[in-house]
């Protein structure tokens, strides 16, 4: 399924590719699109753009020499505070950034993991355009929102869109990143600092959150997506029946449906997906 709405895509990106001389670029669109698993249509959108792109470079695509693996341990691209770290068959993908990016979401700090290639922890990702999208409600839409990426709350108080509202600091190892990310909080949310460290290890992935409150009496929500049906237990969370998530900390779980909406439903393959609600009150 994942490979499925890249595919189009991927022969727009490798005609770019191949037009700037970006090889690794080439090499990747051409693995994501030879491992697909449906033959894709590109006439089907009606799309000029992508019927020209079709066009010029299908053939190239098609029948390119892809060299494994198409990545390496570590990807960071410290301009735009992105990074991607491998270790065997787990992937973390973290980023720091700003809340005024191209097509932006409100998810500074926000995580990813998948699993030899299924997705784990998610971004939801986007549903079809409305009128609402590209105008001053764009932030009234759940997927914009930062309550539904694998972020916390802070006096129940969510991300504000800006450019103002970034991360101060975002670093990388091969197998760490650290972010700083309170100012990606209005000051509603009482903070004088907060930072994630996600790391992977030996039995999967570990993520901390420290932060520090500028006034007492506070509370924090971490939230995490899943596609994966949770079943709270003793200790934390079984995911799918796979996956463990452990924490000492109450749940909450919360199904939201795409409701037919198409660019949710045919990505993900299913109809929905649930946010894990992990709360407590604390000082400062």
């Amino acid at each position: 399924a994942h490979y499925t709405g890249l595919a189009g895509i991927m022969i727009m990106d490798f005609g770019y590719a191949l037009e700037t001389n970006q090889k690794d670029l080439m090499n990747f669109c051409a693995a994501v699109y030879q491992q697909r698993t449906v033959d894709v249509n590109p006439y089907r959108s009606g799309n000029m753009r992508r019927l020209f792109y079709h066009r010029e470079f299908f053939d190239k695509l098609k029948n390119y020499e892809v060299t494994m693996p198409v990545h390496d341990k570590l990807e960071f691209l410290p301009e735009l505070q992105l990074a991607g770290l491998r270790q065997n068959d787990l992937l973390i993908f973290a980023k720091g950034g700003h809340n005024d990016e191209s097509h932006n979401h409100n998810d500074v700090g926000s995580f990813m993991v998948y699993y030899d290639g299924a997705p784990v922890l998610v971004d939801p990702g986007c549903g079809v355009y409305t009128k609402d999208t590209f105008s001053g409600r764009r932030y009234t839409i759940w997927t914009m929102q930062s309550g539904w990426h694998n972020l916390p709350l802070f006096n129940q108080t969510e991300q504000m869109n800006g450019k103002q509202f970034c991360a101060d600091r975002f670093e990388v190892s091969e197998k760490t990143t650290h972010v700083s990310f309170a100012d990606a909080y209005p000051e509603e949310a009482g903070l004088s600092a907060a930072e994630r460290r996600i790391s992977i290890c030996e039995d999967g992935v570990s993520w901390v959150d420290s932060f520090r409150f500028s006034r007492d009496g506070n509370s924090f929500e971490e939230h995490v997506i899943t596609l994966l049906t949770p079943t709270p237990t003793e200790g934390g969370v079984l995911l799918g029946d796979k996956f463990f998530l452990r924490t000492d900390l109450p749940v909450r779980v919360e199904r939201k449906e795409f409701e037919g909406d198409p660019k949710l439903c045919r990505p993900w393959g299913q109809d929905h997906l649930y946010r894990l609600c992990f709360s407590a009150h604390c000082g400062a």
